[in-house]
């Protein structure tokens, strides 16, 4: 004689009712860490399409002290002169120069206290690529000798190459989806590394402070956004949230 108990539709009701909950904490933090998952792929695939882009065009053109840049460019020559040594080795869909169409009207810092308009900025030159990503160039330097730290490349910084990872796409932010390098005379160097003094600690660290122009060397060599959940990281110490 066979016996089967089914489920009562209370206990079906319980069943569901747990299942919905654990997805409800869970499902969050799994969207989030493949969302910060995905931010560090691209990023370090932006740091190779620079760094690559930076070696050709210095096969063929020298140092970048040899490509027309200016000192504190306000005028945008000198960051259009950057960006047409670097183009030929980028694919790129739109070069809008220093014009307009290639950025947010509205990039906002880390800590959501300043909202700019990189958009209308006439001292960068401004690009749309293939993947999707968009960049801006600045020049700083002429003969690259702007200094920010004690190694060869921090001695001789020439420019700087904004990124937007995602391109259009929210969130437009600092330290999130958007990021600064480094021109030097020795390559490309993502900002805020230990060896730039309390670059990390004033411009990412702590995200409710920090324009987040700081986090581009630690998502990359850390491999996290950590910083985004926590604020007592440190290059030599923490790095991982709890």
């Amino acid at each position: 004689m066979n016996n089967k108990r089914a489920f009562t539709l209370a206990e079906v009701i319980i069943v569901v009712g747990i299942l919905g909950l654990v997805a409800e904490m869970t499902i969050p933090t799994l969207m989030q860490n493949i969302q910060e998952q995905t931010t560090i792929t691209t990023l370090k695939k932006a740091y190779s399409t620079l760094s690559q882009a930076y070696t050709l065009a210095v096969q063929e053109n020298g140092t970048p002290d040899n490509w027309g840049l200016a000192d504190g460019d306000t005028t945008g020559v000198g960051a259009v002169n950057l960006l047409n040594t670097l183009k030929p080795y980028l694919r790129i869909t739109k070069d809008c120069g220093t014009g307009s169409g290639c950025y947010p009207t509205s990039m906002e810092t880390l800590n959501k206290t300043i909202s700019l308009d990189y958009n209308t900025l006439q001292n960068h030159a401004k690009i749309q690529l293939t993947d999707g990503s968009i960049m801006a160039f600045w020049s700083g330097s002429s003969n690259c000798s702007y200094n920010l730290g004690s190694t060869q490349s921090l001695s001789n910084i020439c420019g700087a190459v904004h990124v937007d990872i995602n391109g259009f796409k929210k969130p437009n932010q600092w330290g999130v989806d958007y990021f600064q390098f480094f021109v030097t005379k020795f390559g490309i160097i993502p900002v805020g590394s230990a060896l730039e003094i309390n670059r990390f600690v004033d411009d990412c660290r702590d995200k409710t402070t920090a324009n987040g122009l700081g986090c581009t060397a630690w998502v990359i060599y850390n491999e996290n956004l950590d910083y985004l959940h926590c604020s007592d990281l440190a290059w030599g110490g923490k790095t991982k949230c709890d």
